[in-house]
């Protein structure tokens, strides 16, 4: 009988002490994603925020229980996950439908500054070739190729915001995405 009183005693006292913000890390530190799913836009806290968990998400043992790479094409990432990772990053602030949307959304911002970067180069060096072309034929062909480069800018309709927010880091954020590195700079 005593063990059993030993034993609710115990029960009760891990229950309070797990639901306390001494045991609750997000309790303990800024909510980090307060935003919902639905808001497409990320903000320069949110990418910081991310930023500094990813490497740790990818060395957590919660990494084992998911996918390297959630697709959301899949639906809610909250709602095929398992229940321990969907946790860890509650644990953590983070919502995980924001948390993998986030994630995505930064793949999508580096791929188009790249994008960007190589699309921008052709199409200045079409234009210096039309401003000295006298053939009409070739001329008109080389504006119809700017025509259709431009057209594949930003195909993922990422806010200029948001390019500008990620430009200056983009290599970093493409080695911490990549499990290459820790998050080690900050836009403050």
């Amino acid at each position: 009988m005593k063990k059993y009183v030993y034993f609710w005693v115990f029960a009760i006292i891990a229950v309070i002490f797990c639901k306390s913000p001494i045991f609750n890390y997000a309790a303990r530190h800024e909510v980090t994603s307060s935003r919902t799913s639905f808001e497409p836009e990320i903000s320069y806290d949110e990418m910081n925020s991310f930023l500094r968990l990813w490497p740790k998400y990818l060395q957590s043992n919660v990494v084992q229980l998911a996918v390297y790479q959630v697709s959301l094409a899949d639906g809610k990432p909250s709602k095929v996950l398992h229940p321990k990772v969907v946790r860890w990053l509650e644990h953590r602030g983070w919502n995980a439908d924001r948390f993998f949307y986030v994630q995505q959304r930064l793949v999508s911002i580096v791929q188009t500054l790249d994008h960007e970067e190589l699309i921008g180069g052709m199409i200045k060096t079409w234009q210096q070739q039309l401003e000295t072309e006298n053939n009409q034929s070739a001329a008109q062909n080389l504006r119809q190729s700017i025509d259709a480069q431009v057209q594949t800018l930003n195909v993922e309709r990422i806010s200029e915001d948001e390019l500008n927010m990620a430009a200056p880091f983009r290599e970093d954020i493409r080695n911490i995405l990549e499990g290459k590195a820790a998050y080690e700079f900050s836009l403050f």
